[in-house]
């Protein structure tokens, strides 16, 4: 027992180290002029240390304003996951990592605990293995533009890179270029929920209906995303058997979960905006796109024979077609999150189909080494196109500007940057700089202009007017009386002008001016913002109730 605890825990590093080589490679040679961010540079993380470092601010604070927008917003963003992470007596960035890893161990010991529930024997290894190489169709694309040093069509096939890495990043297997505890948790949380149901149609113990109600209300606090999945998913298995009871409970706990979000949305308008502007939904041949093979030959299968004998099959096909009926179904908020921890479920599918299936299985026994050339030979192109991706995760993350992915270092005088920032301003100031600065101003934190693709709301509009400034074709003036800017860096090399009274200092290859008087202003609500904006029908609910109180 203690031999295998070890392996999963050295499965979880390796798996944590993979996930963050772009990290490491930034750390061990930063070009000339640069130093490690020991991050990669998606706006997610930046944001998650904004929200860390203010709940270290302030021991007694729950809730948060949206440092991301370049207005006054009231304090209704709760975050429970990082308010835990604010508590880890460390710097914020050692804190975030410390607890990352830890889901990690947890999620690879769930993982085996559900392979050990869907799947017997070797079937167990062939399940992971699966699930490891279920990868974007686009991404052999890709492996093989770059074995012939071809641009033009590593362009063309660039985006299953971004597939893998980042819209299908589940914190555990897939990652990269999202490296995310919600992700993490999120697996934690399916395949939990997953497992649990499947013990309860082989048990009837009601003491896995309450465990997946508390699961699915934990979940809902932490992360709001995935008990839309749990209570679609589990709804067939339940409510075939007739316990309509155990699935209503589920939906209630899901619910009662997701109020805190829901009173609080109604109470802050950004907030109900900022959810509102969230992608609702994507197409489900996304799936067989982005998880390959093993996603359209299970497909396959269940339409040759869709039924399979045990009480767990009935899950594993359950949430296998909930996720594509949950893409197309309006008012399902951000349904990529709904992935964390798909790769497994296809996994465990096509294992157990096909250790099930009264022709093939007996083909495969009669045929060994043919079958084992085949599974082997798709193997090892599965892991040279993964080999690849890293490779290229590797080489950007130590690249000041990188073509294809994402680059994890700063300038060598950020730090200075961020400390001057810091010093010499107060909490509710507003600092406007270049896009790939501003995220990690607000780490401060501090409210930020154009730092977060969906918190600041309007960011594409917000982005033009950055670049608009730095080019000189619109005047930082302007600027500072729509919004209260009150603290602006721009680089050197801009042709953004301010009066030079207003200047205060030089840092590397940034000029601050400072405007003493300005404010930042209300937030107005989207409607004045973006009058052509459409928002979820769940934040035009939220906005109809605030109406009316």
């Amino acid at each position: 027992m203690i031999r295998r605890n070890l392996q999963i825990v050295l499965l979880a590093a390796v798996l944590f180290v993979l996930n963050h080589a772009g990290v490491i490679s930034g750390a061990v040679a930063p070009p000339a002029g640069y130093r490690p961010s020991w991050a990669i540079h998606n706006l997610d993380i930046p944001q998650y240390l904004t929200w860390i470092n203010a709940l270290k601010a302030s021991r007694d604070r729950i809730l948060l304003p949206d440092y991301h927008a370049p207005w006054q917003t009231g304090p209704a963003l709760f975050q429970p996951m990082f308010w835990v992470i604010a508590r880890i007596p460390l710097p914020a960035i050692d804190a975030y990592y410390v607890f990352q890893f830890a889901l990690y161990v947890v999620a690879c010991f769930v993982l085996f605990y559900a392979a050990s529930v869907f799947c017997s024997g070797r079937e167990r290894w062939f399940a992971l293995a699966v699930a490891f190489l279920a990868l974007p169709i686009r991404m052999y694309g890709w492996m093989i533009a770059s074995a012939f040093g071809s641009l033009k069509w590593k362009a063309l096939f660039a985006a299953g890179l971004i597939d893998y890495g980042y819209d299908t990043a589940d914190g555990l297997f897939r990652g990269g270029l999202s490296n995310s505890p919600t992700l993490t948790m999120g697996t934690i949380v399916v395949l939990l929920a997953m497992t649990w149901l499947a013990r309860y149609l082989q048990t009837s113990s009601r003491k896995f209906v309450a465990a997946i109600c508390a699961l699915t209300f934990v979940s809902a606090l932490m992360h709001p995303f995935e008990l839309f999945l749990i209570i679609a998913a589990s709804a067939a298995p339940l409510l075939l058997r007739r316990r309509i009871f155990e699935w209503v409970a589920i939906g209630v706990s899901g619910f009662l979960g997701v109020v805190p979000f829901g009173v609080l949305a109604v109470k802050q308008a950004w907030l109900r905006d900022a959810g509102g502007l969230s992608p609702s939904s994507f197409h489900p041949l996304l799936l067989a796109a982005d998880f390959g093979l093993p996603f359209i030959l299970i497909v396959y299968l269940l339409m040759l024979r869709f039924r399979m004998p045990a009480e767990t099959d009935t899950v594993l096909r359950s949430w296998f077609l909930a996720m594509p009926v949950l893409f197309v179904l309006p008012g399902v908020p951000f349904p990529l999150h709904l992935l964390n921890g798909f790769a497994y479920c296809i996994g465990f599918l096509v294992v157990r189909r096909v250790a099930c299936d009264k022709q093939i299985r007996p083909l495969l026994e009669r045929n060994p080494r043919a079958a084992w050339g085949i599974l082997g030979s798709l193997g090892a192109v599965a892991l040279a196109a993964l080999a690849v991706f890293y490779a290229q995760v590797w080489v950007d993350g130590r690249k000041a500007d990188p073509l294809w992915l994402l680059s994890s270092v700063e300038r060598a005088e950020q730090p200075a940057l961020i400390a001057w920032v810091r010093d010499h301003s107060t909490n509710d100031a507003l600092v406007f700089a270049p896009v790939d600065v501003a995220p990690w101003i607000a780490t401060i934190p501090r409210s930020t202009f154009a730092s977060h693709d969906l918190f600041s709301i309007t960011y594409p509009q917000q982005q033009e007017q950055v670049e608009k400034i730095l080019k000189g074709e619109a005047s930082l003036a302007d600027l500072v009386k729509e919004y209260g800017v009150r603290v602006a860096v721009v680089p050197v090399a801009s042709k953004a002008t301010a009066p030079e009274a207003n200047w205060r200092a030089n840092i590397g290859p940034w000029r601050i001016y400072e405007f003493p008087d300005a404010k930042m202003k209300p937030y107005p609500g989207i409607a004045v913002l973006d009058p052509s904006a459409k928002l979820s029908f769940r934040s035009r609910l939220f906005e109809w109730i605030a109406t009316r109180r």
